[in-house]
Formats: C-alpha cells, sequence, structure tokens
C-alpha cells in the first residue's frame, strides 16, 4: 500500500512517499560543500555543491537565508559580479525522504585596480592630491599612524579618510613635507599597498560582505532632475533581519504615509523639490541607518527649452545633453557644490586651472543664446574670467568676468571685436561675498542682459559680435590658458540656443538654488546653571542660507544675540526664563520650541565646632526627578544622595571640600557645583559673614532657599526676620520656603550669634510673580433683551493686570475692567466674548463664549395692500430697540400666517421675506387667495 504527503518547500510542491514505500531510500546527504568566493567587479564566479541520497533530488539557493528565484540547480552561478552580489550563500537540498542545508560560503567581491587619478612626482615634498578609495565593510581608516576625524580631508603622509560602507569617494591627501615615502598597513579589514617615493595611487584589498542579519544600504537613492508635472520615484535597497521598515524625510521632516522601500511622487511641484532621505530600521526596530542625500531639482515647464549643452561637473566635464562636446580639464580638481556633495563642481586655483571645451558650432550658439552658471570666488586676480568665447579668425573675444570695476562685487561681459568693435556692459555694488552665485547673460538681437541671483543687473541695447563657425569656448581662464585665471569654484554650466526672459531667469535661479524655509532641526533644549556659571542655548536648523537667528526670553528679543548659540555668562536668578530663537531666511520664518533655564543656589563654606551637625544644601528651584551625589574632596560620599548632605558630629577629619553631582533620567542635566568649603575652628571669634542671603526672583508655587555662611567660633545661633519680624523655628543658616505665594515676598534677612557676639546680615528681597492665568474664565449666557447682564473673570498675573474686552474679535470700546456691564440688553449685544489679560510679562486671551440677546420683535405694523383694492398683502417690523437689523436678519425670525384667528392653524412663510432700511419686510403674494389673514412673527 503506498501513501502520499504533498507539502509546499520555498514555493515548490513536494511530494513525499509514506514509510511503507521509502524503505530502503536515503535521504539528502551533501558530500562536497559550497567554498567561498572571491571575484572582481564585472568577472563571473559560481557556487556548487554534490549531494547524494536518492532521486529525485531538488536544490534551492539561498542569501541571508532567503531563496534565490530560478536558482534551483546544483549550482549557482554569478555573472557580471557587482557589490551587491557580496553576502552568504547556502543551499537547500530535498527530495521526496527529507532535506538538508549547506555550510554558508562567503562570496567577497574586489575592486579592479582604481588607477592614478594623481600621481606623485619624486621631487614633490608637499602638495594636495586625490585618490579614489572604497568602503570596506564597516567604513574603515588606511594609511598611517597619524589620523584625523574629517573623512574627508586627511592631513597626514598619504593618508586617506573614511568612506560608506559599498560607497567610493575621492579622497583629499595632503603631503607634508619631509614624508616621501609610506608603509602598507591594515586597518579594519582593509589593506593597502605599500609605496617608496610618492608615485603610486592607493589600493584597496577587497568588499567584505555584512554578517548575516547586519542592517546596511546596499542601493541608494539618486539624484533626480525633473519639470513640473512630471512623476519622480526614489528607491532604496537595504538588507537585514526582515521586516524591515521604511520612513522617508524631506528636508529632514517626515514625509506622511511615506513608508515603502519606494517613494513615488506623481504630478511633482516646485514645493516638492528638496534633499531627500530615507531611515530604515530592522525587525523591531531595535537597529537603524538612514541613506544619504538624494537631492531632486524641479524646473519650471519649459525653462530648459532650447537648451544645447549642460556641464553639471559631476567628476568630469561630460556635456549630459550628449551633444559630443565634453570639455578637457586642465589642473581644475573636483570638490563639493552648493548642496554639499562632493565631486560635483569644479575648484579653479587662480593660477594655471581652466576647462577648455574647444569648438562646435552645434552647441554654441552665434548671436542669440543664455550662458548660465553658479560660482564662488575664493580670491581675486585681474578680471578672472568665468566663460570665454574666442572667436578663432578675428581674435575677438566674448567673456563673462569678474572685477572690472577693480574691486570683488562688480561683474563685466565684454564683446571685443576687430570688425565690430569693443562693446560690453558692467556692474557694480553686487556684495558678491564668498558664497555661490547664480550668474546668467542673455543676448538676442536686440539687447543683451546680465542677471545674478535671479535680479537683472546690468544691460545693454546692442547685438553681439557674430562668431559664427569660429567659437572656442573656455571655463575659468581665457581661451589661450594664459589670463583671467579664476580663484573659486564653478558649477552647473548652462548654454542655451535661446534668450530667457527675466522670468524664466529668475524661476531658474529659485529652482537651483532650492530656496527651502528654515526648518529646526534641533531644539534648544532646557538648561540648569548655578549662580555665576555660565549657561549656553544652541539650536541646529536647516533651511536655504543665509539663515538670520534672534533669541528671545519669556517673548521679549535679546538684543544683539543673533547666532545660532546664546551664551548667558555669569548667571543670576533674575536670567530665569523661557528661551526661544526665531529662525528667517528669503522663503519664511519659524519660532523653535522654549527651552526653559533653572538657576540653582549653590551650597555654601561652612565653619564649625567639633562635635557640631553641619548641613550642606543645594537650591534646585522646583524640578524635580533629579539625581544628586555628594563628593568630598572629588571622591563620591557613600549614600550621599539627596538634595542635603547632613555631617553629624564633625571632627577634624571633615574638614575639606564638598560639591554635589546632579543629574536626571535622560542624561541632558548633569552639573557639578562649586565648592563648598568645611572649615573646623578651634579659636574664640565672633560671627562674621562670608555669604549673605540674595535677594531672589520666583513664581507662586516654586521652593526658594535663602542661606547665610558666616565664620567664627561655633556653635552659632540663627534667627530669620521677614520685613523686621522673627520667623519663628527657623534656627539654622537656611530658610526653605516651600509653595511660595505672594504672600511670601518682601525683605528677609538673619541674625547670626555666638557665645561672642553676633551680627545681622544685609537685607534679601524675595519677589514672587504671579503666572498669567485665568482663574475663573468668562462665562456665556443666553437671556432676554431689556435684562441687565455681566460677563466678568477673575484673572491672577506679575503685577497688575490690564483688560480688554473682544466682541467677535474686536475689542470693545472702553471695556477694559475685569468685569463687561449691560444694563439693558439689545439684541446687537449678541456676539462671541473673550478677554485679553496683561501684565508686565505677556498677555493672555480667554476662550471666545456666546451671548445670545432674545427676545418678542415689536413695532410690527399692520398690514397693508399693495397694488390697490385687489394687491397683495405687505407688512413689517424691526428691532424695539431702534437698531436697524442687519441684512441677514431674515434667518433671525420666523413669520407664520392663518386664516382663522377662532381657531387657528399656523402655517410658516418661506417667502417673501427681505431687510430694507433696516426693518423685515414680508410681502404675502398668496394673500390675494384668502379673504382674510392673521400674522404673527416668532423668534426663537
Amino acid at each position: 500500500m503506498k501513501r502520499f504527503c504533498w507539502f509546499r518547500l520555498l514555493g515548490l510542491v513536494v511530494c513525499l512517499l509514506g514509510t511503507e514505500a521509502a524503505r530502503g531510500q536515503s535521504p539528502p546527504s551533501i558530500f562536497s560543500q559550497p567554498q567561498n568566493r572571491v571575484g572582481t567587479v564585472g568577472s563571473s564566479t559560481f557556487l556548487s555543491v554534490f549531494a547524494t541520497g536518492s532521486f529525485p533530488l531538488f536544490y534551492q539557493w539561498q542569501k541571508y537565508g532567503a531563496p534565490i528565484p530560478n536558482a534551483n540547480s546544483s549550482s549557482l552561478s554569478l555573472f557580471g559580479l557587482s557589490t551587491n552580489d557580496c553576502g552568504f550563500y547556502s543551499v537547500v537540498v530535498y527530495s521526496p525522504y527529507g532535506s538538508v542545508t549547506s555550510q554558508v560560503a562567503q562570496v567577497t567581491v574586489g575592486l579592479p585596480d582604481p588607477g592614478t587619478l594623481a600621481s606623485f612626482n619624486s621631487t614633490v615634498t608637499s602638495g594636495t592630491y586625490l585618490f579614489r578609495v572604497f568602503g570596506s565593510s564597516f567604513g574603515s581608516i588606511w594609511g598611517t599612524d597619524v589620523y584625523t576625524d574629517d573623512s574627508r580631508l586627511a592631513t597626514a603622509a598619504l593618508h586617506a579618510g573614511a568612506v560608506t560602507l559599498f560607497q567610493d569617494a575621492v579622497v583629499e591627501v595632503t603631503v607634508l613635507p619631509g614624508l616621501n615615502s609610506y608603509v602598507g598597513s591594515t586597518r579594519s579589514g582593509v589593506t593597502s599597498s605599500s609605496f617608496g617615493p610618492h608615485n603610486r595611487s592607493y589600493r584597496v584589498r577587497a568588499y567584505t560582505p555584512p554578517l548575516p542579519g547586519t542592517l546596511f544600504i546596499s542601493s541608494q537613492p539618486a539624484d533626480v532632475t525633473t519639470t513640473v508635472g512630471a512623476g519622480v520615484s526614489l528607491a532604496v535597497s537595504a538588507q537585514g533581519l526582515a521586516p524591515l521598515t521604511y520612513q522617508w524625510r524631506l528636508n529632514g521632516g517626515a514625509i506622511p504615509r511615506a513608508t515603502n522601500s519606494t517613494l513615488s511622487l506623481p504630478n511633482v511641484r516646485q514645493s516638492d523639490a528638496g534633499h531627500y532621505s530615507v531611515e530604515v530600521r530592522d525587525s523591531g526596530g531595535v537597529n537603524s541607518t538612514t541613506s544619504t542625500e538624494a537631492l531632486v531639482l524641479v524646473y519650471a515647464s519649459g525653462v530648459l527649452n532650447g537648451a544645447v549643452a549642460y556641464y553639471p561637473f559631476n567628476g568630469n566635464a561630460v556635456d549630459a545633453l550628449g551633444a559630443g562636446n565634453s570639455g578637457a580639464v586642465v589642473g581644475a580638481t573636483p570638490t563639493v557644490n552648493r548642496f554639499g556633495q562632493g565631486n560635483a563642481a569644479y575648484s579653479f586655483n587662480g593660477t594655471n586651472n581652466y576647462i577648455t571645451f574647444g569648438k562646435n558650432e552645434s552647441v554654441y550658439p552665434n548671436t542669440t543664446l543664455t550662458w548660465s552658471a553658479w560660482f564662488r570666488q575664493s580670491g581675486y586676480s585681474d578680471n578672472p574670467i568665468i566663460l570665454w568665447d574666442d572667436d578663432s579668425q578675428t581674435g575677438g573675444e566674448r567673456y563673462l568676468a569678474l572685477g572690472p570695476l577693480g574691486d570683488t562685487n562688480s561683474m563685466v561681459f565684454n564683446a571685443d571685436d576687430p570688425l565690430a568693435g569693443p562693446g560690453g556692459f558692467a556692474a557694480g555694488g553686487l556684495a558678491l561675498g564668498s558664497g555661490w552665485n547664480h550668474v546668467v547673460f542673455t543676448a538676442d538681437a536686440a539687447s543683451q542682459n546680465l542677471y545674478l541671483n535671479g535680479t537683472l543687473v546690468a544691460s545693454t541695447n546692442a547685438p553681439l559680435p557674430d562668431h559664427s563657425g569660429r567659437s572656442y569656448l573656455s571655463l575659468g581662464s581665457g581661451q589661450d590658458g594664459s589670463v583671467g585665471y579664476f580663484n573659486g569654484s564653478i558649477d552647473d554650466l548652462r548654454i542655451f540656443n535661446r534668450a530667457l526672459s527675466a522670468g524664466e531667469v529668475a524661476s531658474l535661479y529659485a529652482t537651483e538654488a532650492l530656496i527651502t524655509p528654515p526648518r529646526v532641526l534641533q531644539p534648544p533644549l532646557d538648561q540648569v546653571a548655578f549662580v555665576g556659571a555660565t549657561a549656553t542655548f544652541s539650536v541646529s536648523a536647516s533651511g536655504s542660507a543665509p539663515l538670520t537667528y534672534l533669541w528671545q526670553k519669556d517673548g521679549q528679543p535679546l538684543s544683539l544675540q543673533i547666532t545660532n548659540t546664546l551664551y548667558l555668562t555669569n548667571v543670576t536668578l533674575a536670567d530665569v526664563g523661557a528661551y526661544a530663537v526665531g529662525i528667517t531666511n528669503t522663503a519664511g520664518g519659524i519660532l523653535s520650541s522654549q527651552a526653559m533655564l533653572t538657576v540653582w543656589t549653590p551650597p555654601v563654606s561652612v565653619a564649625s565646632f567639633v562635635g557640631r551637625s553641619v548641613d550642606f544644601a543645594v537650591g534646585v528651584g522646583g524640578l524635580t526627578n533629579l539625581g544628586f551625589q555628594w563628593q568630598f574632596n572629588g571622591a563620591n560620599v557613600a549614600s550621599a544622595t539627596n538634595m542635603t548632605l547632613t555631617l553629624p558630629s564633625v571632627d577634624t577629619t571633615n574638614a575639606g571640600n564638598y560639591r554635589v553631582v546632579i543629574t536626571n533620567r535622560t542624561g541632558t542635566i548633569n552639573l557639578t557645583s562649586p565648592v563648598a568649603t568645611l572649615t573646623i575652628v578651634t579659636s574664640s571669634i565672633p560671627p562674621f559673614i562670608t555669604g549673605p542671603p540674595l535677594a531672589q526672583t520666583n513664581f507662586v508655587g516654586a521652593t526658594v532657599i535663602l542661606t547665610v555662611t558666616n565664620n567664627g567660633t561655633p556653635p552659632f545661633g540663627y534667627q530669620w526676620l521677614k520685613n523686621n519680624t522673627a520667623i519663628p523655628g527657623v534656627n539654622t543658616s537656611t530658610l526653605v520656603l516651600t509653595n511660595i505665594t505672594t504672600d511670601d515676598a518682601g525683605d528677609y534677612r538673619v541674625q547670626v550669634g555666638n557665645d561672642y557676639g553676633g551680627v545681622m546680615s544685609p537685607i534679601a528681597h524675595l519677589t514672587v510673580r504671579t503666572r498669567l492665568a485665568f482663574l475663573s474664565p468668562p462665562v456665556g449666557a443666553s437671556t432676554n433683551r431689556n435684562a441687565p447682564f455681566t460677563l466678568m473673570t477673575v484673572a491672577t498675573g506679575r503685577s497688575a493686570l490690564g483688560y480688554q474686552w473682544l466682541r467677535d474679535g474686536v475689542p470693545v470700546m472702553d471695556a477694559t475692567n475685569a468685569t463687561l456691564n449691560f444694563p439693558y440688553l439689545a439684541r446687537t449685544n449678541t456676539g462671541l466674548y473673550s478677554l485679553i489679560i496683561r501684565d508686565s510679562l505677556g498677555s493672555l486671551t480667554s476662550a471666545p463664549v456666546q451671548l445670545n440677546v432674545t427676545g418678542i420683535p415689536q413695532r410690527l405694523s399692520p398690514p397693508a395692500r399693495v397694488g390697490g383694492g385687489g394687491g397683495f398683502f405687505s407688512l413689517n417690523f424691526g428691532d424695539s430697540d431702534g437698531y436697524p437689523l442687519p441684512p441677514d436678519a431674515v434667518s433671525r425670525f420666523i413669520v407664520q400666517v392663518t386664516t382663522n384667528m377662532l381657531n387657528p392653524t399656523w402655517e410658516t412663510l418661506t417667502n417673501g421675506l427681505s431687510v430694507v432700511n433696516g426693518q423685515v419686510v414680508l410681502e404675502d403674494y398668496d394673500s390675494t387667495n384668502h379673504p382674510a389673514r392673521f400674522y404673527r412673527v416668532l423668534e426663537p
């Protein structure tokens, strides 16, 4: 008898024979395991397994435990290797009689020799050079034993910085004088070659695949350039412990519902432009990694029409439009662009660097054209050239340059032609600065125009000289490479065969500048400081430069505090408050969240006799959930974890320096107090005050600590006074006032005495501020007209309060008291009422409440027939208060009619009502159909 059992394994349906038919059959067994393989990018390799067992045998290859589609034979071929093929592979062998999984084989993909990007000459003793290096499994540093923390620039003898896993980068290496050789080394699993004189490039051994379950991004989202209305798709590939979760971000802010590995943006708008990244988390969200940023630029429709050449300078001078006129780079080196992206612009040294593009009439227009480029100047020479167009036959030239007026804040376009004569125009006072600027030159048959950062700065009504078939273009210097060398960076050169309009130039600038409003990335955090210390608030923000900062305290601006960091030196209790910073640029502004500054009173020095009890205390300004650790001479005191440190029965061994370390659970507070000294006194000295109590300002409900420090011969007696009246029961050097109210405000001082005399401290004034609040807010009502009514509130604040009542958001004239009285309510008093209260710290507005004034309308006129004896009835009514009714008053009233007052049946009229001259007019067109009509008016 046969038995069959069907099941699904790795997506395949498998049939196993029952035990009776399987007698004498053997399950799969692996005789030869797959072996580790090493290949280079672009080459091929394979993995294989040899298994025994009763046939048929089936195979399923896996990578990191996940099945590989269509990989169902005893060997797995990997053609055209890339770094994405790195990983750990295994194979499941199964049959109707069982299954077995092979051991894991590691595939490592190396990189071909990158070649020499810069060669060293044996005579070179110093200079900066470029090498292309490649990421290892963890992002490595290799080179000499001298390192920096900057992954973009390493200053050491032939030292390269760290690069990201599975990424390659061009690294600047500075060779110092006297360091002319280099010995290979291994750092984080990456080995570099040994060099003699400076004449070799770096070599990196190979990629190492990440361990199974390691979370990493294998394919980063790519930059996108598109136009309004098009669709954009950004994608990321990641590996790690599944399931993976994704969160896309735009300019650092999370995009709602963007939680897949692919982000689709259909029908993009220019507001969709920006820097996109994605955060990837593995199963359980324990580990996370964030992609590199992808830049999305969205151009207005039609702006790029007529473009014949575009040079993005992404590590080369290739024409991205494919017109076949790529440039030749002479000395210029790749650098970062205006968005901070590396290898995305060219740097010119002002001495001998330029890029030449040769002659191509199909690419370089003649007399109707647009030139567009981004530049940043680093220094000044005589008329540094941005773009030069040379006439090969006549020797004439057309060029765009800086500094024709003898300074770095001017520009010129010059057209010097032997046939047409000299021409050109200049613009001065441009404030170019050291940042990136966008320059555009346009020309047509009637005019030439020069734009800077989207704005027209100069023009002339003259055509360009004809260079038809004779144009030779160069960037960063004159065509012959001998004059006008530019010192700085240039990026994104565009050439059009038409003259862009002023609006198109402004749109092009706005798109390529990627002007975004400020966004707070890291708001200021709460700070605590002891009296006399320095408190520091800082904010991190993104947005288009320049960003302008203005700090404020309790809503009031702080003059001269205009950087992203606020320093408060030598703080006092008067500095307690809420701090925030406003950040603005040309695209908008934002106010950060508030951060609180709490100023604490430190422990004070004490002198005491042997055998006496001594207390050290710290004032914490009402904060909770704090941790304390007292220290004696720098070492922790066991079990001393409260606000107060008590030393019972001191002796000379207790003399020394005491301080307290204060922390919170989140780690945002870690503060060490100034040192307080305990002196054990053995002579007979009257008391004298070394630290009087200090004036303080605090809010209702806080805790206030007043402390006096004194020396002399212990023991001491203390008597605290308020407004010259002794406070009973307070006989220590510290006065603690908890949950203070305004009644606690006043003048405090303390009398200190011992067996040899006494002394009175100076006065310390306590100011108690009341936070602005409504204790009893206004309450709305619905009441009849002609009745008296009062809206009232009870509020509290720091000082005498100011009031302003509002009706429907508009201030009520002369309504500046805590109550708003209506001796006789009128219908016109109906509305939404709110109250603004003010004190010296700010203002607060109550929630609006509704006041409805109702009442039966009077002045109902008798019906009058309109149009003679056969006409309809008309009547009108108004407000009995005599106020004209507004046009929308029709909706307030219900007009009903009946034909019989003995047993009336009232019907509501829905038509014929209108407001004329402040009166509701009713025209009853149906009255001609009835011998008698009776009317009444209701107001719900």
